[in-house]
C-alpha cells in the first residue's frame, strides 16, 4: 500500500509544487537488499529509525536517490560503503546523509537535500 501524495503549493518560487521522493537501498554483508521509500514535501527526511531494527554492523553499502518533483523532475544521488565505525556520515554537493548505531546495534538514518540551500552549514549533526 502506498502513501498518498499531498499536493502543496508554496508561496515562494512562483507557487511551484515541490515534493521529494527519498529512496534508500541498503545492501547487507550477505548480499541481500532492503529498500526504504518516503515521500514528503521537505528537504530532509529520517528514512530509517531505530524501530526498524536494522543491524548497523550488517550494512555493507547503500545507495540514496532523491527525486525532486515539481514541474520538472531532478534526481540526486549519493552512495558509499559503510565502515566499521558506529556512525557513517557522507556528503556531496547535493546530499548530506548520516547513519547512526544505537546501543542495541540498530540503525537510524537521516538525509538532507542541500541543493539550492546556501543557508545551512553541514558538519554534524545536521541542523534541521
Amino acid at each position: 500500500m502506498s502513501k498518498p501524495i499531498n499536493i502543496i503549493f508554496r508561496d515562494d518560487n512562483n507557487n511551484i509544487f515541490i515534493q521529494y521522493i527519498y529512496e534508500l537501498t541498503l545492501t547487507f554483508k550477505d548480499n541481500t537488499q532492503k529498500v526504504f521509500k518516503e515521500i514528503c514535501n521537505m528537504k530532509h527526511c529520517k528514512i530509517i529509525t531505530f524501530n526498524n531494527m536494522i543491524p548497523f554492523n550488517m550494512i555493507e553499502k547503500y545507495n540514496m536517490d532523491i527525486t525532486q518533483i515539481n514541474f520538472t523532475n531532478n534526481i540526486y544521488n549519493i552512495n558509499n560503503f559503510i565502515g566499521e565505525e558506529d556512525t557513517h556520515i557522507s556528503k556531496n554537493d547535493d546530499i548530506y546523509i548520516e547513519f547512526i548505531q544505537n546501543n542495541d546495534k540498530n540503525t537510524s538514518c537521516c538525509c538532507y537535500l542541500k541543493v539550492n540551500d546556501s543557508t545551512r552549514l553541514f558538519i554534524t549533526p545536521p541542523n534541521y
